[in-house]
């Protein structure tokens, strides 16, 4: 039809939730919580993180694989912020780099990022994990 745009997602339709071949314990996405803080500062209690790292097994992979990534777009010393939405559809996980108001091209950056990396494998987060960027003074 002429005049008509498609979308492009940035992620998979979302699976119906409990999909997951294999669910992790407790204990074991608690460890992962832990282990993400040593990359991410962490926005959202640990439980609610886990619950989804849980949910969403591969997520926990994916985490710690982008933040090669994210430094090397971003730089090394950008903060990277993980935070755990809840809606009724379920559970996401958003990571957010912290960059300084005078950035230069910062939604090329992203962009980039998203181009590089998140579209190779944003198939694996089950439509569970965005990522983001905001801008302040002082960072």
């Amino acid at each position: 039809m002429a005049g008509r745009r498609s979308l492009t997602l940035d992620v998979p339709p979302r699976s119906i939730p409990g999909q997951s071949q294999h669910r992790l314990s407790s204990r074991h996405a608690h460890e992962q919580v832990r282990q993400l803080h040593r990359n991410y500062k962490l926005l959202s209690e640990g439980d609610i993180i886990a619950e989804a790292l849980q949910q969403f097994p591969t997520l926990y992979a994916l985490l710690a694989e982008a933040v090669e990534p994210l430094r090397l777009t971003f730089g090394n010393d950008k903060l990277r912020q993980l935070e755990a939405l809840e809606s009724d559809e379920g559970i996401i996980l958003r990571v957010t780099v912290q960059l300084a108001a005078d950035t230069k091209s910062p939604a090329e950056l992203m962009r980039s990022f998203k181009r590089n990396w998140w579209l190779k494998n944003c198939s694996r987060s089950e439509a569970s994990l965005v990522f983001d960027y905001e801008m302040g003074d002082g960072l």
